[in-house]
């Protein structure tokens, strides 16, 4: 009779226990909105994909993200059956899913633009040298071993050698300073090199000439009338050093007065 009674026990309990596991889950389900497996059911919650979003995937995730929710689900787990058990740890990977994506997307909301730094003011480099090579009608300007720039030159009609005396049409040779700007000029702006030096000076008089000066690198000619090159050819100054009017605009804003100048042929 004993037997009898314990086998019937028995029987009972193994037939509760999975309705137990049901309810539970059911409870589960029916408390937070997400799905469940149990031994009655073949539900399982579809992990998420790479292209959906929280609201695309399980859209009732967010009835069990906020800290109390997460608590009672957590309770009824943990006093459930293994069936139940099973769905703790979907729900927590889940939920764990869910806060990392709240996180993100706040983080995401909330972040402020920060402006790019602007540009640091580009300050006008300015040479602490110009050369010019007269046999190759050529002229730099040099900072450091840098050049800076270069531009191709007309010089005077008998450019060749140093210049000795007023009206020899040459371009004096040797080392000098721009010591002037002249913005009246018969020609598109211009600077002086300050010829005639010391030894210039007492050149021409030991010569007997006036040694000339006023030797200039400028632009081109002002005015409507014919250009001397017309008449003078390629190199068509009195002596002194011709560039473009865009050329010497760069030229300006690149030398500052003081600024040494070597010529040589």
């Amino acid at each position: 009779m004993k037997t009898f009674f314990g086998i019937a026990i028995a029987a009972t309990m193994l037939w509760a226990l999975p309705q137990t596991s049901t309810a539970y889950a059911n409870l589960l389900s029916a408390q937070t909105g997400i799905l469940t497996a149990s031994t009655s059911s073949k539900n399982t919650i579809a992990p998420f994909s790479d292209d959906q979003t929280d609201e695309t995937a399980l859209p009732s995730v967010s009835q069990a993200s906020d800290t109390s929710s997460i608590d009672a689900v957590r309770r009824i787990i943990s006093t459930s059956s293994s069936a139940a058990r099973y769905s703790r740890s979907s729900i927590d990977e889940i939920l764990g899913k869910s806060q990392r994506a709240d996180t993100n997307t706040a983080t995401t909301d909330n972040k402020q633009t920060v402006p790019e730094k602007p540009p640091e003011p580009i300050a006008s480099t300015k040479v602490d040298l110009v050369k010019i090579d007269k046999s190759k009608r050529k002229m730099f300007l040099l900072k450091g071993e840098e050049v800076v720039a270069s531009y191709g030159i007309a010089l005077g009609a008998n450019p060749k050698g140093h210049k000795l005396r007023e009206g020899d049409k040459r371009t004096p040779e040797g080392r000098y300073t721009l010591d002037l700007i002249n913005e009246r000029s018969r020609f598109y702006r211009s600077i002086r090199i300050n010829y005639p030096s010391k030894d210039d000076l007492a050149r021409a008089e030991l010569l007997g000439f006036p040694p000339g000066g006023q030797i200039m690198i400028h632009g081109q000619k002002n005015g409507n009338g014919p250009h001397p090159s017309l008449n003078r050819g390629k190199d068509w100054t009195d002596g002194c050093v011709a560039i473009s009017n865009k050329e010497m605009d760069e030229f300006l804003a690149l030398v500052n007065i003081g600024t040494p100048i070597e010529i040589e042929w």
